[in-house]
């Protein structure tokens, strides 16, 4: 079972001579199953906001109430031009773009100082283990990535809100591809965000409609001075920002979520593209199966981490109904006793004693 994520497992996949015969010669790969699939329909939910400071006096009201996770303010909302798409197909398709109120303000950057440093003085093996040594690596730069942004960086002491494109069918679509034949080297990732023209046109929406909730009459006294690179200095010239200036911005300031997923997508196995069937089992090989993000045929409408937990929970059943183990899993699943067909199975109890007078 190969669960490496949506840009290792294609790169895994085609190492292990498995996917587009082109990119596998091409490196001297010799072709076990052509699969032009793998490593191909790679999607993300991109992201881009606006961020303004927040005036000094507004810092401590602010930061009672915020803080950097961006749960305290979320809202959903459909852009005309996915309603103009759902229309074209003929379903409902639900909101596709995600409004996150951040808060990137000073009195939040002690409680992460002492995360750090607390959770770094835990673990005291981590810096005398050599074998433990990638994991010393991760944790400080999560612990560097921490601090800087939400610390030190350059959104210190701002407010802003963000918006996340979450549409399952967004149209832009990227790749991973080998760069060599050696494990070692990373892949060649083309995350292809917002390169479609729709795509883009739904993402200024969300950026006009950010605009207009920082400049309402009840959130514009908590917007201080606007300094947004290459749009606007001022709160004037932000109001008068025309779509061709937001649009600039956006393909300029727009990131990715890390919500990769698609490039080894399960579907028809009739269809060439596909790389898994519907048991997350591998086309043109026998007992390998994938489960993680990268069997999604489309990425899903919110955060990739609930569902990819699914997909895991999913291989798992799969696997014991493939090889008729379905009851002994059902058990397992449930500790023995948590599942309609465990509590019909197990014995019944014993009638309690009455009570004595």
């Amino acid at each position: 079972i190969l669960s490496a994520g949506a840009i290792a497992t294609p790169q895994l996949l085609m190492l292990s001579s498995i996917g587009p015969r082109d990119q596998l010669e091409e490196h001297g790969i010799p072709v076990v199953s052509d699969l032009p699939g793998v490593g191909s329909n790679l999607q993300d939910h991109p992201v881009s906001g606006l961020i303004v400071s927040a005036p000094p006096e507004a810092v401590e009201k602010l930061s009672a109430r915020l803080d950097s996770s961006g749960l305290n303010g979320v809202a959903f909302t459909k852009s005309r031009k996915d309603k103009e798409r759902d229309d074209r197909a003929g379903v409902d398709s639900g909101p596709d773009l995600e409004l996150v109120f951040l808060s990137r303000l000073d009195p939040l950057g002690n409680p992460v100082k002492a995360f750090v440093h607390d959770f770094q003085g835990k673990f005291p093996q981590l810096h005398t283990n050599p074998w433990l040594q990638p994991v010393r690596d991760l944790l400080h730069k999560t612990g560097q990535f921490l601090v800087t942004s939400v610390v030190e960086g350059k959104a210190k002491g701002a407010i802003g809100v963000v918006c996340e494109f979450n549409h399952p069918g967004e149209k832009s679509r990227g790749s991973v591809r080998l760069r060599s034949g050696n494990v070692r080297d990373h892949p060649l990732i083309d995350d292809a965000l917002l390169r479609d023209e729709e795509d883009v046109d739904c993402m200024l929406e969300a950026i006009k409609l950010i605009r207009q909730i920082l400049l309402s009459p009840s959130m514009r006294k908590w917007v201080g001075t606007v300094e947004i690179n290459g749009l606007a200095n001022s709160v004037e010239e932000l109001a008068a920002a025309s779509d061709e200036a937001l649009r600039a911005y956006i393909l300029r300031a727009s990131g990715t979520t890390w919500h990769y997923s698609c490039t080894a997508r399960m579907g028809d196995p009739a269809d060439p593209d596909v790389v898994c069937d519907p048991h997350l089992r591998v086309k043109g090989v026998q007992g390998l199966r994938v489960a993680d993000a990268s069997v999604m045929p489309f990425v899903v409408s919110g955060n990739t981490n609930a569902s990819s937990m699914m997909i895991g929970d999913k291989c798992a059943e799969l696997v014991l109904r493939d090889h008729g183990l379905e009851d002994a899993g059902a058990r397992k699943s449930c500790g023995g006793g948590g599942c309609k067909k465990c509590v019909k199975e197990a014995p019944e109890a014993p009638e309690a004693p009455e009570a004595p007078e």
